[in-house]
């Protein structure tokens, strides 16, 4: 995605994407999931980041829940 002419970062395009109506999701060893409490303030903050998630994962296994995120890099 591009701003201005120039390539986004991963933050910038994250929350490019969720601002035009797209979901924020967690990917992780390839498997993409989508985060039920899509409001969240720490999934705007966190969002383009590798890091750390805790929370529940629910029964349909393609739905989390988010507790807290922790950026590990």
């Amino acid at each position: 995605m591009t701003k201005g002419g120039k390539k986004m970062g991963p933050l910038e395009c994250a929350i490019a994407c969720v601002r035009a109506g797209r979901k924020y999701v967690l990917v992780s060893n390839g498997r993409v999931f989508q985060s039920a409490n899509q409001g969240l303030p720490d999934l705007e903050k966190q969002a383009g980041h590798k890091g750390r998630i805790t929370g529940k994962l629910a029964s349909d296994n393609k739905t989390i829940t988010v507790a807290k995120i922790q950026i590990t890099q």
